[in-house]
């Protein structure tokens, strides 16, 4: 954009867009039905070219790998947020042919890039078998194999180069970063509070005089989130980047609001929930109010482009990478927590092990998850939902949810506590270098118990692990079954 000109974007198109990318986002992850069309086609392509691959139910054997098949691995994700990025970047562009056209074409472009991700994921596991990959890592991968692409969905106009490069992957990173908390407590509220902020935003080429010392602490951030693995922050740290960040957020009240509600344990809180609320409002009140923005044009003479600008696509792409590589590292660096003594324990992966305790019902199953690379653990909707398993409540217990077929209620050992629900694992685990913990998951048959005597059964077995895993004379080895 020329400096000086107004940039009208209208008003309802922005409204519908922001709707939408809400609607879709929220889509991706409560619809399987790709599945049919790009399992076939991955065993088929695999092979062809000579590798052992079957389609076993919930999972693709690889070879030696057994990796599982969830509902981001039929593609549905990257087409819902590649739609969502169409309708976003191109809300100022007339509703022309060329327009529904490149919806149209959507839909092969993420399926190519679905079936791409999935080989890429089958060589990560391949290189670092890990148990599951973070969530964020899934998305961004599929992303990126969109993003050679993306000039014909995302138009560069006038726009230079670098800048319109930088812009496309700013929006596929927070994408990637928001997209596994959709479906999560508090996930609506970072839902929106991030579309809202990316609304806002906009590319400075260039820095004033005060915000270089904001880009030294923004960058600065980003070492102490990877090492202190407080991956809840990076949403709020990317939206807040010098180059991106909203013009005039400095003495806007509100639109700080939104940043705390891209945080989910404060878009969980019940007062907190409720002040986002306010201020996703006022966001969109003034978003309705606005007026055609103008580039302001820097004076001449003044230095303020203190960062060279062939180095800056390159640089921001590196820093961009930083909550994604952070999670891989920690995954290769991050110490094995086994199953106490006294607890028969069955392998089955890395930091994953099957418990069975003594007097166990044998319709209840008991399964231990180490910490994975990416800091806290994850809800029991979101872990399971990047193993196969899609759960909802079950409308009797509220720690118990279901898929229609099993019951499941989830626990956490954490720093000498057992700990019943998420918001008070989330509480205890927000300060920096807190340990994870252990996350332990009971399931059963929905047929075979009911929801409440399952609740309980699973109760008394997480606190009899509980309390063998702080018995003083615990010895580092256990049972195998």
């Amino acid at each position: 954009m020329d400096q000086g000109t107004p940039r009208t974007i209208p008003v309802t198109r922005t409204v519908f867009a922001l709707a939408a990318m809400f609607a879709l986002l929220h889509v991706a992850g409560t619809r399987d039905w790709l599945s049919e069309l790009t399992r076939p086609l991955v065993v088929g392509i695999l092979t062809g070219i000579g590798v052992a691959a079957t389609d076993s139910a919930g999972e693709l054997v690889v070879g030696r790998l057994h990796v599982p098949w969830t509902r981001d691995c039929a593609g549905l994700n990257i087409l819902m947020t590649l739609w969502a990025i169409i309708l976003w970047v191109n809300r100022a562009e007339p509703l022309s042919r060329r327009y529904w056209v490149r919806l149209a074409l959507g839909f092969p472009m993420a399926f190519l890039a679905n079936v791409a991700r999935i080989f890429t994921l089958i060589g990560y596991r391949h290189a670092f078998f890990p148990a599951v990959e973070s969530p964020q890592l899934h998305y961004f991968i599929g992303f990126l194999w969109v993003m050679p692409c993306l000039p014909f969905f995302v138009p560069r106009g006038a726009r230079n180069t670098g800048h319109y490069l930088m812009e496309t992957l700013f929006i596929v990173t927070a994408l990637s970063l928001v997209s596994p908390f959709v479906s999560a407590p508090g996930g609506s509220l970072v839902t929106l509070s991030t579309l809202l902020l990316l609304a806002k935003g906009r590319f400075a080429s260039t820095l004033p005089p005060e915000r270089r010392f904001a880009a030294v602490v923004w960058i600065a951030a980003a070492a102490f989130i990877a090492v202190a693995k407080m991956e809840s922050l990076w949403i709020p740290w990317l939206l807040l980047c010098p180059w991106f960040s909203p013009a005039g957020i400095g003495g806007n009240a509100s639109a700080w609001g939104l940043v705390l509600g891209t945080i989910p344990m404060v878009s969980m809180h019940p007062l907190a929930r409720w002040l986002v609320i306010a201020c996703a409002l006022l966001e969109v009140w003034k978003l309705l109010d606005a007026r055609p923005i103008v580039e302001k044009s820097v004076p001449a003479g003044l230095p303020v482009n203190f960062v060279p600008e062939i180095l800056k696509p390159v640089g921001l792409t590196a820093i961009f990478l930083i909550p994604f590589a952070a999670s891989v590292i920690g995954g290769l660096l991050i110490p094995s927590l086994r199953p106490p003594a006294g607890v028969m324990a069955r392998e089955l992966g890395a930091n994953t092990f099957q418990l069975h305790l003594v007097g166990q019902p044998h319709d209840v199953e008991l399964d231990w998850f180490g910490p994975s690379g990416d800091g806290r653990h994850h809800t029991l909707s979101v872990c399971m939902r990047y193993r196969g398993i899609v759960l909802r409540s079950s409308g009797i217990d509220p720690s118990v949810l279901t898929d229609g077929k099993i019951w499941m209620r989830e626990f956490f050992l954490q720093d000498g506590k057992l700990l019943t629900d998420y918001p008070t694992y989330l509480r205890r685990t927000f300060l920096p270098w807190t340990p994870a913990g252990v996350h332990i998951i009971a399931s059963a048959p929905a047929d075979h118990v009911s929801a409440t005597l399952f609740a309980q059964s699973a109760l008394q077995l997480a606190t009899q692990v509980s309390q063998l895993n702080h018995s003083p004379s615990r010895q580092p080895k256990h049972a195998a079954f």
